[in-house]
């Protein structure tokens, strides 16, 4: 299992939310959820799986059948909406895959296209801000959206899903 943790805006405020994966590599292609999402969920989270299985071939990771079971929490037990959270969802699926412990200091926001493409996300500055309060030591967030200026958390600007996969687990041989 591998946890990725998060930042969403509820009530124009930061809060914090986490995505669990446990991936069973043998299993029958099935997505379980544990957790509420809005009626949009399906169509943000259809280019996860594509991000995930492209880049789990170049990893070498089996995931044609995988059966991935995931766990949302969120704030209030408030439904996850909108993208922001795909990038935390795919770190947090190929992390399980791949037998990683994902650092609970970092943070992921960041939408995903079919190719693991990073997309700009809205309210980063209160993201930002939210991360750095909540103590995380850094925040993983779309290459287009840093602030050179702010000192508040380590900012990780990352293009794509791989990059933030690599960047995450960098110094592990």
């Amino acid at each position: 299992m591998a946890t990725a943790h998060g930042i969403v805006i509820l009530n124009e405020k930061p809060e914090k939310f986490s995505i669990t994966a446990r991936v069973v590599p043998d299993g029958d292609g099935h997505l379980y959820l544990k957790g509420r999402v809005t009626d949009e969920w399906p169509t943000t989270f259809g280019p996860v799986v594509a991000a995930i299985n492209k880049i789990s071939d170049l990893m070498e990771l089996n995931m044609d059948c995988a059966d991935i079971m995931l766990r949302l929490e969120t704030p209030y037990n408030y439904p996850l909406a909108g993208g922001s959270y795909a990038l935390a969802a795919g770190m947090a699926i190929l992390a399980s895959a791949d037998k990683k412990i994902i650092p609970s200091s970092n943070c992921y926001t960041g939408c995903l296209d079919k190719d693991g493409l990073i997309k700009d996300v809205q309210d980063i500055h209160r993201k930002r801000r939210g991360a750095a309060g909540f103590g995380y030591r850094r925040l993983f967030l779309p290459k287009g959206q840093i602030d050179l200026f702010s000192t508040l958390i380590a900012q990780c600007p990352v293009g794509n899903l791989a990059d933030a996969y690599g960047i995450t687990f960098w110094n592990e041989k």
